[in-house]
C-alpha cells in the first residue's frame, strides 16, 4: 500500500514529530492539554508546530484560489473612503470586502481587526431608534411584531407593506423575472452528484471558504420566516418581523 504525500505535509508532520517528542506530558487529571479543551477554535493551533500552522495557512489560502486584481473593486473601496457617510450600494465595495476577508487567516489580528470595523460599519449605517419609551404599551414588542421599532411601531407589523431603505430606481414586471426553483437548481444543484451509477464516483468538492449547504437550507427558512407576500396584495407582507421560525415549528395566522 503506497500513501501519496506532498512535501509541504511531510514537513508539516515532522515539525509536528519534534515538538510532539519535546513535549510534557499534560498535568490535569483528564489527561488532556488545555487546548485540547478550550472552546476557542484558535486553540487548536496549539496542538502544532508553528512550521505545520505556517504550512496550513498557506494551504488554505492557495485552496481558496489567487486574489485577482479588478479596477471596479479598487474603485469603488476608494469611492467608499472619498465618501463615507454616503456609501454606493451598487459599486458593491461591500460585498467585494467581504469576499477578500473570507481569504484571510480568520486568527489573524488583520482578519480580526477587519471584521470589528465590518461590524462597526453594518451598526453605524443603520439609523437606531430610542432604547425604550416609559409605560407598559412600549415594555415588549406585541405578538404581531408591531412596537418594535418604538418611532414607527407599524414597522415590521404583520399585514403591514413591505418597507425599504433605498428607494428603487424602476420596478420590474413580476413576468421579467426568472422561476425561483429555476434559480434555486441551478445555484445549489451539485454537479456530477450521485444519481446515477455513472457519477457515484465523482469526487466531492467542497465549498473554497467552509461554507456548508446547511448554511443555503438555514437561509431559506429564514426567509420564509420573514416573507409572506399576501396573494391578493403584493406591497403587503402577512408575515411578521419577528423571527420565530414559524416554518420550522408551526406556522401560524398573523394576528393583525
Amino acid at each position: 500500500m503506497s500513501v501519496n504525500i506532498t512535501a509541504a505535509q511531510a514537513l508539516s508532520m515532522g515539525a509536528d514529530a519534534v515538538v510532539f517528542s519535546e513535549r510534557p506530558l499534560p498535568q490535569a487529571p483528564t489527561g488532556y492539554y488545555d487546548w485540547e479543551v478550550s472552546s476557542d477554535p484558535a486553540a487548536g493551533r496549539k496542538g502544532h508546530s508553528l512550521v505545520s500552522n505556517l504550512v496550513s495557512e498557506v494551504e488554505a489560502f492557495k485552496a481558496k484560489g489567487p486574489i485577482k486584481p479588478d479596477p471596479k473593486i479598487v474603485a469603488a473601496f476608494a469611492d467608499t473612503v472619498e465618501h463615507p457617510n454616503a456609501v454606493d450600494d451598487r459599486k458593491g465595495a461591500f460585498a467585494d470586502g467581504l469576499g477578500l476577508l473570507a481569504r484571510i487567516d480568520p486568527y489573524s489580528d488583520l482578519a480580526k481587526k477587519l471584521n470589528n470595523s465590518v461590524i462597526d460599519t453594518l451598526y453605524n449605517t443603520i439609523p437606531h431608534p430610542p432604547a425604550a419609551f416609559l409605560g407598559p404599551q412600549f415594555s415588549f414588542r406585541q405578538a404581531d411584531g408591531g412596537s418594535n421599532n418604538i418611532e414607527v411601531p407599524d414597522i415590521g407589523r404583520a399585514g403591514m407593506p413591505y418597507a425599504r431603505s433605498v428607494q428603487g430606481k424602476a420596478g420590474l414586471p413580476r413576468s421579467s423575472l426568472p422561476d425561483a426553483g429555476l434559480i434555486f437548481d441551478t445555484i445549489l444543484k451539485r454537479k456530477g452528484s450521485a444519481s446515477g451509477s455513472a457519477d457515484r464516483h465523482v469526487q466531492q468538492i467542497n465549498h473554497s471558504g467552509g461554507m456548508s449547504s446547511l448554511i443555503f437550507a438555514f437561509a431559506s427558512i429564514v426567509t420564509h420566516s420573514l416573507f409572506r407576500t399576501d396573494t391578493n396584495n403584493i406591497y403587503i407582507n402577512n408575515a411578521s418581523s419577528y423571527l420565530d421560525l414559524s416554518p420550522v415549528y408551526g406556522d401560524s395566522r398573523p394576528l393583525y
